[in-house]
């Protein structure tokens, strides 16, 4: 899944051109989608679906999060 305007890293799009160091905004905001990627796959195991959901920022506030179903 996409998202080309993630609203949880928006805040962060700018930050890097504001003087601070573009790996440490990363990190910051790559830490800000353990939410997302914990309720991602909540709703999946809900659905009775066993998964791992990481997140990858693009370019802030872009990400994408890949779901990933082992094979059973």
């Amino acid at each position: 899944m996409h998202d080309k305007q993630f609203r949880y890293i928006k805040p962060y799009s700018n930050a890097a051109s504001e003087g601070t160091a573009a790996a440490e905004v990363k990190e910051i905001a790559q830490s800000h989608l353990y939410l997302p990627c914990g309720l991602i796959r909540g709703a999946m195991h809900g659905l009775g679906v066993v998964c791992d959901v990481t997140a990858n920022i693009s370019a802030a506030p872009a990400c994408a999060f890949t779901v990933r179903i082992p094979p059973t």
